[in-house]
């Protein structure tokens, strides 16, 4: 970590904060770097890198200046990774966009693993007002959320019934297409589960 980064207040006294640390460390008087009198907690910082330095031994070799992730590659993946942070997302995120489908079909696909399509359930939660928020394809009463809509809805069971395939029960959006893919198995599995979620 940088010491920029690590003591900002000892910074803020700094009068050259482009200086190395070789340069730094060649220095007679490390106090001539700073505009003094120092702050409190400037000072507690001063005492911690004055110590760093003086348990340090420097080389010949040439400052190196690298980037957090240890490298001096920039790469902006690994930026947005550090300002955002990494989550691990479900392989049926990157089987979807592998896939052979229309680019419609695939935006389709992957607001429905999110949750974002507008059924009825979507609607009543944004305050829309409807004659009914129960499900347009059977008579059960039924709310019209994403999973009864496109899994436990009995006309979306006779679909996936048509290429063979049972729907997991309790499972997660994205885990039941994966168990369903598994019980494809095959190549195209994914484009058929797209395109047979569209004709739903």
């Amino acid at each position: 970590m940088p010491f920029a980064s690590s003591y900002p207040e000892l910074l803020s006294f700094d009068l050259n904060q482009q200086i190395t640390v070789k340069k730094a460390f060649d220095l007679d008087e490390f106090t001539s770097l700073f505009q003094l009198p120092l702050s409190q907690a400037a000072f507690l910082q001063f005492q911690t890198v004055q110590q760093i330095l003086n348990d340090t031994d420097l080389d010949d070799t040439k400052d190196k200046w690298i980037y957090s992730w240890g490298s001096d590659l920039f790469a902006s993946a690994k930026v947005y990774r550090i300002l955002f942070g990494h989550s691990v997302l479900h392989p049926v995120y990157r089987w979807l966009w592998k896939s052979n489908c229309q680019p419609k079909h695939k935006v389709f696909f992957w607001l429905l693993i999110k949750d974002r399509l507008s059924t009825r359930n979507i609607l009543r939660r944004r305050g829309m007002d409807l004659d009914s928020y129960s499900c347009v394809f059977c008579n059960s009463l039924v709310e019209g959320t994403l999973e009864h809509l496109f899994v436990n809805c009995p006309f979306s069971i006779m679909c996936w019934n048509v290429i063979n395939v049972s729907i997991p029960i309790q499972s997660s959006s994205p885990e039941i297409f994966s168990q369903i893919k598994d019980q494809l198995a095959s190549p195209f599995a994914m484009d058929a589960i797209i395109l047979l979620s569209w004709s739903i």
